[in-house]
């Protein structure tokens, strides 16, 4: 797998065939692969954009931060853990499941069209777009107020100001 590491400024990669490992990455990313994986970690873009695109193939990523964070695949899952965007997220698969835990964004847009969305421990500041998603809880709680007031096993919680 070709690996990308410690680095500055913009940088951009892509492969028509193969996997991608970038790390340790301060500044603006690009990957793109029309078959392959991306695997992606450690990257702080600060005030610019990250940009992940597979046609076919898994997506990761791995404390990751940038203004604007866009994942797409045609046809692989998504997995996103500790991502932060500033200003807005967007994560699509048309077929795969999409997968993000303890992050936070500006605006989030989930998608897939033949998959499961998993989406735990965000904080959204402002709009929050779930395409083709159902909301699952877990949890026993036999409290009515706790549920009603604090969003105990609650599947989504929105707060204001």
């Amino acid at each position: 797998m070709p690996g990308i590491q410690e680095g500055g400024g913009k940088q951009e990669h892509g492969t028509h065939k193969g996997d991608v490992a970038v790390e340790k990455v301060d500044g603006a990313l690009e990957v793109r692969t029309n078959s392959g994986r991306i695997d992606v970690a450690a990257v702080k873009a600060g005030p610019a954009d990250v940009d992940l695109y597979s046609g076919f193939g898994t997506i990761s990523l791995n404390q990751v931060s940038g203004a604007r964070i866009q994942v797409e695949s045609n046809s692989g899952a998504l997995e996103l853990e500790s991502v932060r965007a500033s200003k807005e997220m967007e994560i699509s698969s048309e077929f795969g499941n999409v997968k993000f835990d303890n992050g936070s964004a500006a605006s989030l847009t989930a998608s897939t069209q033949s998959g499961a969305i998993e989406l735990s421990t965000l904080n959204i500041s402002g709009k929050l777009t779930l395409k083709n998603a159902a909301v699952n809880t877990s949890g026993n709680t036999s409290s009515d107020e706790n549920s009603s007031f604090y969003g105990l096993n609650a599947g989504v919680l929105a707060a204001s100001g």
